[in-house]
């Protein structure tokens, strides 16, 4: 039996014309949610929502660039608008304006540990995705009073085209990368969007605050 754990429900969801947030968008879909797949693409957006639309779920595309708030507030008003409100906000490509909705933002496990790769570290990207865990925490609590829960998802490695050499057979691929993993495989945008669905879903209803961490094992050595 289809789990319809989300049907009668809308989602927003950014950068959702490829990898994570494509994975998100279609099991979403699949459980029933209606999806506004936006990304700083139109056309891939749309190949989002036709892949959707090809398995009988209910989506639509919007070009956004989350730098732009009045294309974020057209596209929500949009999404609104087609369904008659919206429950859901997925924050894979950015920070956009929060409503009256469950939110699950996408964070990392370089919000917790410093990660070097042939040499060189990422001190920007650490930086922005520990304000992510933060931003998580700090919207939690203000959100509260409303209703709304806010949560994080920090992946560990994953096999995207965000990842260069993500091809696990790619000599850009450190050993050390995957011999830290206990489980012995990079991550698919789809162990994410399992993580996302569950976040969003009423199983998590007395879960707020909090970035639960889909890495593999990797912060476990």
């Amino acid at each position: 039996m289809t789990d319809r754990r989300h049907a009668g429900r809308a989602a927003f969801v950014t950068g959702a014309g490829s990898g994570i947030g494509r994975a998100v968008a279609v099991r979403l879909a699949a459980e029933g949610c209606a999806v506004a797949c936006t990304d700083i693409s139109h056309d891939t957006a749309s190949e989002t929502a036709g892949q959707i639309a090809a398995q009988g779920g209910d989506a639509v595309a919007f070009r956004v660039d989350v730098r732009d708030r009045a294309e974020v507030q057209a596209a929500l008003d949009g999404t609104a608008g087609r369904w008659g409100g919206l429950n859901y906000l997925v924050n894979n490509a950015g920070v956009v304006t929060m409503r009256s909705l469950a939110v699950v933002n996408l964070s990392s496990v370089e919000a917790e540990v410093v990660v070097s790769s042939s040499g060189y570290c990422q001190p920007h990207y650490n930086a922005s995705k520990g304000g992510v865990t933060m931003l998580t925490k700090a919207a939690a609590v203000d959100l509260a009073r409303h209703g709304i829960r806010v949560n994080a998802v920090a992946p560990g490695p994953v096999q995207t085209g965000f990842t260069p050499g993500s091809d696990p057979r790619s000599p850009q691929i450190s050993p050390a990368v995957l011999d830290r993993l206990l489980i012995p495989r990079l991550g698919q945008p789809e162990d994410i969007a399992a993580a996302v669905s569950f976040l969003l879903s009423d199983d998590a209803s007395f879960i707020t605050g909090t970035q639960l961490v889909v890495d593999g094992g990797w912060l476990a050595r």
